[in-house]
């Protein structure tokens, strides 16, 4: 019992680490848009360092758990290319193209299986916050996902992705979503303490 325990514990404390390294990397991007809006996030507290703070814990998840850990940042990436499917990036690719490397790239190191877990888990964690912050991107004129198919369709999609992602791989799905569920009921207490503090 107590190794299963344990095991179960850094597998929960990996996938933390992995959610921190997403969260940083996707406030890094979204630093101008977020400056405009005069939302705060982590890279206006942690200024250039916040991509170096993000590779640290992702070192760390990786270290700890690394084909669950890997597997999700690497779609946590290829479904935020959705919201850029037509652009074009650094490398010469759109949105889309990027995706299709990135998803082909995961299924060849890690699987179809943990692949599709991993989409499919993001996919539902994008669709929840989309609908949690409803109100607020529509007051900023920020139209996401909730608004374009409807917040309550989206509740709906989230649940079926979940749903679906546990069925694949029952055997991860608990420690990913408290992981995630960590990651996610802190970020905003952990933003108003530092700035406070910082």
């Amino acid at each position: 019992m107590w190794p299963g325990m344990f095991d179960w514990i850094i597998q929960t404390l990996a996938v933390t680490c992995c959610g921190v390294a997403i969260k940083l990397s996707d406030d890094w991007l979204d630093r101008e848009i977020d400056f405009e809006l005069q939302v705060c996030n982590w890279s206006t507290i942690l200024g250039s360092g916040t991509m170096l703070y993000a590779m640290l814990f992702l070192t760390l998840a990786a270290s700890l758990y690394t084909q669950v850990c890997l597997a999700l940042f690497l779609m946590s990436y290829g479904v935020g290319m959705f919201h850029d499917f037509h652009n074009y990036f650094p490398l010469g690719l759109t949105g889309w193209q990027e995706t299709l490397i990135i998803s082909i790239m995961s299924i060849l190191l890690f699987g179809w299986q943990l692949t599709l877990f991993a989409a499919l888990f993001v996919i539902a964690v994008q669709l929840l916050d989309d609908f949690v912050d409803f109100s607020v991107d529509g007051r900023y004129g920020q139209r996401n996902l909730a608004w374009r198919v409807g917040r309550y369709e989206c509740l709906i999609l989230a649940v079926i992705c979940m749903i679906v992602s546990w069925r694949l791989y029952a055997e991860i799905f608990l420690p990913v979503l408290l992981g995630t569920l960590l990651v996610w009921g802190l970020n905003d207490r952990l933003v108003m303490i530092a700035r406070k503090y910082g």
